[in-house]
């Protein structure tokens, strides 16, 4: 089939980790789909007027993707409802000129309801194909405020032929300010290929890694309170290495000091995919503390490469990591995060590598997912007469 795919935001460079998890799901897909991926890039008008716009518009990536760039000039983030007009309108205008009238995609596929999910449909029906549509934010209530945002999600999520959620927690977040949608499961992927365990164990100390953004929905600051406690449990050796950067590094920074941890974590910084593997294979434990996650890409990832992962239970995760992946703890509870912790350190919870990079390839590896993103297109072509 030939797949066309909108996703809010998407890597423009090696070191670009925005919408990532759609560039994977896109190169999966190309395994057995003909891809193309509209890539939105925000221009100032500044660059556009010094040749933003002449910059490279498509690109065949080696997995067989063709990604199109469409440059969109952004004269200020605070017209939030002007930009997305004009976001979505270059969005469609590329698309529409992109295939012949009467050899379109078969399937648009909308990542974020905001904004992509109304090109989508505008561009499926001007094909006369079908719109699906991955919603992968949280918590989804942001979504329907203010009330002009309300009224564009609730008209997309009525048009839309299929709707799928990333996690169960999602589906349910959905419901509740939509109780009549219909919503599938779509989990997301993760390349087992590239993310697999170490050829050798890794070395002393025992390391907790941390990879994501230092903002205030990670609650990175509640891991760090919990390092204080585990400090004073006299427990075996460790080091937490946070891998990521963000707005809130000189705030935890000044945690860690006051705290006098200094000794135990260690910020990595920005990393590459490259980095973040070795950083994993070169872990014992991953550590999520966040106060809200839709799915947790980067827990699957970790899972594949073996570690087991002490998250909070805060959606995607819980789902995510089951009950032989590792440990979960209820949000902003550092005293329980420290406990589970020390658990891990002491050998009082045992996990087997093996067996949690079987469960998470068998539930989210390329060719479950395939099968799972198969399954679902069918059901939308199903519900569209016009497929």
């Amino acid at each position: 089939m030939k797949l066309l795919l909108i996703p809010e935001s998407y890597p423009l460079s090696s070191d670009d980790y925005r919408g990532i998890f759609v560039q994977d799901q896109a190169q999966m897909l190309a395994a057995r789909h003909d891809v193309t991926v509209l890539v939105p890039r925000l221009c100032t008008l500044r660059s556009w007027l010094r040749g933003g716009s002449q910059a490279p518009t498509g690109t065949r990536h080696p997995s067989g993707v063709h990604e199109v760039v469409v440059n969109i000039v952004n004269f200020s983030n605070r017209l939030l409802r002007t930009t997305r007009w004009r976001w979505q309108s270059a969005m469609v205008h590329k698309a529409l000129a992109l295939f012949p009238p009467n050899d379109g995609p078969d399937i648009v596929h909308a990542h974020f309801i905001q904004p992509a999910g109304h090109v989508a449909l505008t561009v499926a029906k001007h094909y006369r194909a079908t719109a699906v549509l991955t919603e992968h934010s949280g918590p989804f209530a942001d979504q329907t405020r203010p009330r002009w945002r309300y009224r564009e999600t609730a008209r997309v999520l009525q048009q839309m032929h299929g709707i799928a959620a990333v996690s169960p927690s999602q589906k349910a977040d959905i419901l509740a300010v939509f109780p009549h949608a219909r919503i599938d499961i779509l989990g997301n992927v993760v390349d087992e290929t590239l993310f697999k365990p170490a050829p050798r164990t890794p070395s002393h100390p025992f390391r907790f890694l941390f990879v994501g953004g230092l903002t205030p929905v990670k609650a990175v600051h509640n891991l760090i309170e919990a390092a204080a406690l585990l400090n004073k449990t006299g427990a075996p050796d460790w080091r937490i290495h946070i891998g990521g950067d963000g707005p809130l590094r000189s705030t935890l920074e000044s945690q860690i000091r006051r705290l006098d941890l200094s000794r135990r974590i260690l910020f990595l910084g920005r990393l590459s995919r490259t980095a973040v593997i070795a950083a994993m294979q070169d872990a014992h434990a991953l550590v999520i503390p966040s106060r809200s996650e839709s799915f947790g890409v980067v827990a699957i990832e970790a899972m594949s490469c073996g570690l087991p992962v002490i998250s909070t239970d805060c959606g995607g995760p819980s789902w995510v990591i089951g009950s032989t992946g590792g440990r979960l703890v209820p949000p902003a509870a550092p005293k329980e995060f420290a406990d589970a912790m020390a658990g891990i350190l002491t050998g009082r919870y045992q996990f087997d590598a093996q067996n949690i990079r079987a469960s998470i390839v068998g539930r989210f590896g390329r060719h479950a997912f395939l099968d799972a993103c198969d399954a679902f297109y069918a059901q939308a072509r199903a519900r569209h007469p016009l497929a």
